[in-house]
């Protein structure tokens, strides 16, 4: 098995010298694929020491190393990519020994899946983060049983999975624990470069509805996720940025529901989700009413322009 690790690179000084070292100590580590977003920290000449020291440790930039976002990186990674099997890891974080272990094992005897999901753990580099964490994965996931692992809580069967990551039913998984045929993105697509958050969330839903994505080890992790101060992960959920930036992920699944034949209870969950994130900043942004009022006024309009929307949900 030979998988090109993408590490999409923005400013990570501090971090990146041990993201890199965690993919190569893995022996189905074929490449590793550095796609720069832009840096203006020392990250450059850090990776063009590993570069030097390994040929398998590759760099690639923008088009005048210009700064487009987590996602264009990553699909900066996937394109240059020449390996059969993709993984992804975030550049302040790390692989486990083993990463691929069960992947591989996957892979093998079931050689018509896309992709493999997997566990991954919280790596706090001080208290006060590890609570933030806590505090946050409480709140906002409150059925989730394994609050230190990012993962789903039981095996989903593929045809399942789609539904069960939209509607959080058995929690989530994240991008650097998931294991992909590179021909699964003929099927999906490339990351959405225009959403500045939840690119990954987004792609994760087309991931699950158009590829065969089994579950792997689910109750320990394959890599870790550094939260420190000041890094995405410890923004609360319900803030007014994470609201903003939720606008246009929700809008694009609308639409993708109403393209697609999904259950009626998938259908419901969309549209409360766009309602509600595009509800919330009218009432702030636009008019001073309340949410409720303004969703109302909203799903009216909806389905003045969809028609066939009350035959999704009803």
């Amino acid at each position: 098995m030979r998988v090109t690790v993408v590490i999409p690179v923005y400013n990570a000084e501090k971090f990146l010298a041990k993201a890199i070292e965690s993919c190569l100590i893995q022996p189905e580590t074929a490449e590793v694929m550095l796609a720069d977003d832009g840096s203006s920290d020392s990250s450059i000449q850090i990776a063009e020491e590993f570069v030097k020291k390994d040929e398998r440790v590759k760099l690639v930039f923008h088009p005048n190393r210009a700064n487009k976002g987590t996602g264009a990186a990553r699909n900066l990674g996937i394109i240059n990519a020449t390996s059969e099997y993709v993984s992804f890891l975030d550049n302040d974080d790390f692989y486990l020994p083993g990463r691929f272990t069960k992947a591989k094992e996957l892979f093998e005897k079931f050689p018509d899946i896309d992709g493999v999901h997997e566990a991954i753990g919280t790596y706090a580099y001080d208290s006060e983060s590890m609570e933030t964490h806590m505090k946050r994965m409480k709140g906002g996931k409150p059925d989730h049983s394994q609050l230190e692992l990012t993962t789903m809580d039981i095996a989903i069967e593929p045809k399942d999975l789609f539904e069960a990551l939209l509607l959080e039913k058995n929690g989530w998984f994240h991008v650097n624990g998931i294991t992909l045929k590179k021909s699964v993105f003929n099927k999906t697509g490339l990351h959405d470069e225009e959403f500045i958050w939840s690119e990954d969330t987004e792609y994760f839903f087309r991931l699950c509805y158009y590829g065969k994505i089994m579950a792997g080890r689910l109750n320990e992790p394959v890599a870790m996720r550094g939260i420190y101060k000041g890094n995405r992960t410890l923004t609360p959920y319900g803030d007014e940025k994470s609201r903003y930036y939720n606008i246009p992920m929700w809008k694009k699944m609308f639409d993708f529901m109403m393209d697609k034949k999904l259950s009626r209870t998938a259908n419901k969950y969309i549209l409360m989700r766009h309602l509600d994130f595009y509800s919330h900043d009218f009432s702030k942004r636009k008019i001073n009413l309340p949410r409720k009022i303004i969703k109302g006024f909203n799903f009216l309009a909806l389905l003045l322009k969809h028609p066939s929307l009350i035959l999704k949900i009803v």
